[in-house]
């Protein structure tokens, strides 16, 4: 199996871990060492962009938009994420793919907060992480499903079981038609 950087990953009804139920994570780095990615569908209810931006010691605009911030994964939920379109990057920006972009610093929540950040954005606490070939194993052992990265997908503010179903859906997969139960052919 090849490298999934910039690939999105689906959870199967395999997963039995309830962190990633319906899970979609966005693969934003993969090599022979580990995986690590942003989970894209787990919203957290009880944190705004504001007090990110008042944690962080920054002012904002009066217009200040929230956005949701999500769940990125279990590994460093007290760090922030963001991935974001490509006409925003600093020195801290990493490539995910050709359109997209991972950036860890205070300036871009700074930059989002004052309106002047990337056009599209997903600001996440925490990330997924998987150590050399566990991500692999999980994926020949079905419980992950593989996906082209999809910006409408990734930037959608729908709930996480209806980004869920359209993941499912733009690998041509009818979510009411798969099992629980699977094997390897």
């Amino acid at each position: 199996m090849g490298y999934l950087s910039g690939k999105i990953i689906t959870a199967t009804p395999q997963m039995d871990d309830p962190r990633f139920r319906h899970g979609i994570i966005l693969i934003c780095e993969h090599d022979d060492e580990h995986a690590f990615g942003i989970v894209l569908n787990k919203q957290i209810k009880n944190l705004s962009l504001g007090e990110i931006g008042e944690q962080l010691g920054i002012s904002a605009s009066e217009k200040i938009k929230n956005p949701p911030i999500y769940d990125g994964g279990p590994c460093q939920p007290e760090r922030g994420f963001v991935l974001h379109s490509n006409d925003w990057i600093d020195a801290s920006s990493c490539d995910v793919n050709l359109n997209l972009s991972l950036t860890v610093s205070k300036d871009i929540i700074e930059a989002i907060m004052n309106d002047v950040g990337p056009s599209k954005s997903l600001i996440a606490m925490g990330y997924s992480g998987w150590g050399a070939g566990q991500l692999e194993d999980e994926v020949s052992n079905n419980i992950w499903l593989v996906g082209d990265a999809d910006e409408e997908l990734i930037f959608s503010k729908s709930s996480a079981e209806s980004k869920w179903q359209h993941s499912m859906l733009l690998m041509n997969i009818d979510p009411k038609r798969l099992s629980t139960i699977c094997g390897n052919a």
